[in-house]
């Protein structure tokens, strides 16, 4: 008789850890398997990509479940993303968002220097260009103080 109750309650034990361990490796969590391709959504569309030279934040145009391929440059520019040699010179170093903005903070490899960017997420992303949105939905500062003053003045609350 002890055997049959000592065999159930192995029975029952392995059951309770074989649950657990579904539990574990298999109910959905925060975890993002983006993030492993170097993907993150920052929201309306926009995404920073691991791309080689560094970070960047794109508007998302090949996006694949939550992963983002491609997309077209908005920080840093196209432009600014090399230097008069054609190597990699300005990346991004972090990013933060919420719905309504983004700040970033970018690095410059020739110079050392860094910039910092407000991005406004206030446009419809499937009508509004690339151009549209670095001229007229992206701010961008040379110095943290005057970043950290429109911050302030736009209600931005977001920090490193």
């Amino acid at each position: 008789m002890l055997y049959i109750i000592g065999g159930i309650v192995g029975i029952i034990s392995c059951f309770v850890g074989l649950v657990a361990f579904i539990k574990v490796c298999f109910v959905p969590t925060d975890w993002d398997p983006s993030v492993l391709w170097g993907s993150y959504d920052l929201g309306n569309g926009i995404y920073m990509v691991d791309w080689e030279g560094g970070r960047e934040i794109i508007k998302g145009t090949n996006i694949q479940g939550r992963t983002c391929y491609g997309g077209s440059y908005l920080i840093p520019t196209y432009e600014s993303r090399y230097d008069s040699a054609g190597n990699f010179a300005e990346y991004v170093i972090d990013a933060k968002y919420d719905n309504n903005w983004i700040i970033a903070k970018t690095g410059n490899y020739s110079n050392g220097e860094n910039k910092y960017y407000i991005v406004d997420k206030s446009f419809d992303i499937e009508k509004t260009s690339e151009e549209d949105i670095v001229e007229n939905y992206i701010f961008d500062f040379t110095d943290s103080l005057s970043f950290a003053n429109v911050c302030h003045q736009k209600g931005i609350k977001l920090k490193w």
